[in-house]
């Protein structure tokens, strides 16, 4: 299935990422993402007014099949209601 992540990257941070191999990118730790295209789109459109900074929406496909890559679906839990 399909998650999005919008975040803020410091400029140096992006211009690295842009330089990416195959545009590969790797999460080292718990990554909070939305289904919901717009509601990512809001978190990185809030960092791209900080000075320094450039907001940035990730688009990730989950194979679940793969049982090395641990998620959980946590929006009945979340701070934040999908309405």
């Amino acid at each position: 299935f399909l998650v999005y992540r919008g975040q803020g990257l410091p400029e140096k941070d992006f211009e690295k990422l842009q330089k990416t191999k195959n545009g590969l990118f790797s999460f080292n730790s718990f990554v909070s993402t939305s289904r919901e295209k717009d509601v990512a789109h809001i978190f990185a459109e809030s960092n791209s007014t900080r000075p320094g900074m450039v907001g940035i929406l990730f688009k990730m496909f989950v194979d679940t099949s793969l049982s090395s890559i641990p998620f959980a679906d946590i929006e009945q839990f979340s701070y934040f209601q999908i309405t």
